[in-house]
């Protein structure tokens, strides 16, 4: 860039000395409208003749109709054109030096916005490689893998849960008073499927506690019909020993879901809700 600006200042210094040489040995172009054009007749015809005039460090060309010269006053036009073809060599000189500070400031400017460019996608790259190194550290440390699955199953069970208590809560139970036969108590009742969905093998499991809130017996029937559709009802039936006492029980519904199709445990609570329909005592009072 300094060597540049350098021949720019060299070339405008030469133009500045040739300038006051030139205008006593140029020729003079008087026109009709008095206008004086000093310089270099390069070209000269019936027609027309062309001159060509330095203007402050560079030429100007005229080209003039011979209709319009009043006169032409010439001068020492080998002299003159040497020093033309000086001026005419400086300011190519000088054009040129311009061009080539400007092409030297687009490279600049252009290799400045690539280093910034890779200097970003070194940067990207640095931090991928890094997320990449920790994913992987984390996924061969076995104590990761055991939290991430620990939660996974637990996010799962609250899921579960949460869904099988409001599809218990779809079971709307209809309870008759219980009555003894023998050495027997037997709860009776009726079910409902108030959902939206068919529950087939539908069992009924009872809890019975006594006054210390212990429990004392179990109980399990299945539905009748077995299978409940979508609105429909069902009666069921339990007995118990009448010797234990009992003040208090629950009741809750299952049936057999999809999930456990292959090991058909109707035994099994499957997490179901119970619902506690009250006391004996209660009920007997309501009675009253």
């Amino acid at each position: 860039m300094c060597a540049i600006k350098s021949s720019l200042t060299a070339v405008t210094m030469a133009l500045l000395i040739l300038m006051p040489c030139l205008s006593a040995q140029a020729d003079t172009v008087i026109l009709k409208s008095g206008e004086h054009i000093k310089g270099l007749i390069t070209v000269e015809s019936a027609e027309r003749i062309e001159v060509k005039e330095p203007v402050g460090l560079g030429i100007r060309t005229h080209n003039i109709r011979t209709e319009d010269i009043e006169e032409i006053d010439k001068g020492d036009s080998g002299l003159y054109a040497d020093r033309i073809g000086k001026i005419e060599t400086a300011d190519q000189a000088r054009r040129e030096a311009i061009r080539e500070e400007k092409r030297e400031k687009e490279r600049l400017v252009r290799e400045a916005a690539q280093k910034e460019k890779e200097a970003k996608e070194e940067g990207k790259k640095k931090g991928k490689t890094a997320q990449v190194s920790e994913n992987a550290l984390g996924s061969q440390d076995p104590r990761d893998i055991a939290a991430k699955k620990e939660k996974a199953r637990k996010e799962h069970e609250k899921n579960v849960a949460q869904k099988r208590a409001r599809e218990v809560e779809e079971f709307v139970f209809i309870e008759k008073e219980p009555y003894s036969i023998g050495n027997l108590v037997y709860y009776e009742g009726e079910v409902t499927n108030t959902g939206k969905e068919k529950r087939p093998f539908v069992k009924i499991k009872a809890e019975f506690f006594d006054m210390n809130k212990k429990l004392v017996a179990t109980a399990n029937c299945l539905t009748d019909p077995m299978d409940l559709a979508a609105g429909q009802t069902g009666r069921y039936k339990l007995s118990i020993n009448a010797s234990l006492n009992v003040v208090d029980y629950t009741i809750a519904p299952i049936w057999l879901r999809s999930d456990n199709l292959a090991t058909m445990n109707l035994g099994q609570d499957d997490g179901s809700l119970k619902m506690k329909l009250g006391t004996m005592a209660d009920k007997a009072a309501s009675q009253e």
